[in-house]
């Protein structure tokens, strides 16, 4: 299992930013591994094409062995194209990032994201976040989860700590989910530099997802502040509207 661990952490860190060759001592020191045990796992994901090489003591990107295994389409791909239409007119209308994600077991997926067309925005990479208490979508599908999944979570991957000071205990981490999970509609995460803002997307009663915003701080102020706020949560509830029909 711990083999398994360190195969898929380093995966993970080399898709964050595909087209970024990572060097080896970034792999390793990423998947806290030391250098020779990180080689000889590289070797083998590059001889089963999942990593490549880029030039000899270069760095490693993505092989094609990824690529084929998504061939089929994207996850959840019947969400996405429901959800695609909504999201496109509500990043055109506020200009602004617009993702849409899911959690499954104790992770955290994007599933979609449209970058706004402003000059100036938040980075893609810092959006893709596996750390769930690190994204307002990614706090909000928390609390939204079952007792049993969060106390998983917790398990796994301990307290917020930095990520999230305000939550830096177990009875304060889940006294704030539950003050998200009885917020109604948003929530919003915005420090010096960044501001996010979430909605759940329901099947019925269910969240089935969360839809959020991101952009840098100082345009989340006041009427444009509400006005996306309204915006998401219309969109959140027009796509929660429409048919789900998951895909087999």
């Amino acid at each position: 299992m711990q083999i398994i661990n360190r195969i898929f952490n380093i995966l993970e860190f080399v898709a964050e930013d595909p087209d970024n060759p990572r060097s080896l001592s970034e792999i390793a020191a990423r998947a806290g591994l030391n250098p020779p045990t990180c080689a000889n796992i590289t070797k083998g994901l590059v001889k089963r094409g999942y990593l490549e090489q880029i030039a000899p003591k270069k760095g490693y990107i993505l092989g094609p062995m990824p690529y084929y295994l998504a061939r089929n389409g994207q996850y959840r791909k019947d969400l996405v194209s429901l959800a695609y239409p909504f999201m496109s007119e509500l990043a055109d209308s506020l200009q602004e990032t617009v993702q849409i994600a899911v959690m499954r077991d104790t992770n955290i997926f994007i599933l979609h994201q449209i970058q706004g067309n402003q000059s100036l925005q938040v980075r893609s990479d810092l959006l893709m976040h596996r750390n769930i208490y690190q994204t307002a979508t990614g706090r909000l599908l928390l609390a939204f989860s079952s007792k049993k999944q969060i106390e998983k979570y917790i398990l796994e991957h301990s307290l917020p700590g930095n990520a999230w000071p305000e939550a830096e205990t177990a009875e304060k981490l889940h006294a704030a989910l539950q003050e998200i999970k009885s917020s109604g509609c948003s929530y919003v995460i915005k420090d010096s530099q960044v501001a996010g803002v979430a909605c759940p997307i329901r099947e019925k009663e269910r969240v089935i997802a969360a839809i959020g915003v991101y952009l840098p701080a100082f345009r989340f102020e006041g009427k444009q502040k509400t006005f996306i706020i309204e915006k998401l949560c219309e969109t959140a509830a027009a796509i929660g509207r429409q048919p789900q029909k998951r895909d087999n």
